[in-house]
């Protein structure tokens, strides 16, 4: 039997873990939201780059990442789209099966403890209203205006 190597990490695996201990989230903010409580309050260490931005703290790639596991079947994806504008709307995201299946044969040993700290936000914020997790975010944001940077961990 051999065992499983994950040569090359899959881009977006934090947003896989979260999925896989939180199941979905409802919105892109929300995804954002968690993965920054992951970094501020957890330490976990996750290649996103949060910058300033209006609705707190924001990298583009966690977008981008959420679409690239979509395409690759790993978590489903639903973009609402307004009819007014023709413009996103809103967007859900949710793992599957095959997500599921690959979290457990690849991540979860490999970032162990990255996983545990992306549980343990996803425990932290379970019963919380989203006013009280955009409060802690902005806790933890407020404390360095600067542009908060995150190294990819080493295997």
């Amino acid at each position: 039997m051999t065992s499983k190597n994950v040569n090359q990490p899959i881009a977006g695996w934090p947003i896989l873990l979260l999925l896989y201990f939180n199941r979905s989230v409802n919105t892109h903010i929300e995804l954002q939201k968690k993965l920054f409580l992951s970094f501020a309050k957890e330490k976990a260490i996750i290649p996103y780059n949060f910058k300033r931005n209006d609705y707190g703290p924001y990298d583009k790639n966690i977008k981008v990442d959420s679409l690239f596991l979509d395409s690759q079947n790993l978590i489903d994806v639903t973009i609402f789209i307004d009819p007014n504008t023709a413009m996103t709307k809103r967007m859900t995201f949710k793992i599957n099966e095959k997500g599921d299946k690959y979290v457990e044969e690849n991540l979860l040993t490999v970032y162990e403890k990255q996983a545990k700290k992306i549980k343990n936000i996803v425990k932290f914020c379970e019963g919380k209203s989203w006013q009280q997790i955009v409060k802690l975010v902005y806790e933890d944001y407020d404390k360095d205006r600067e542009i908060l940077k995150v190294k990819i961990p080493e295997l």
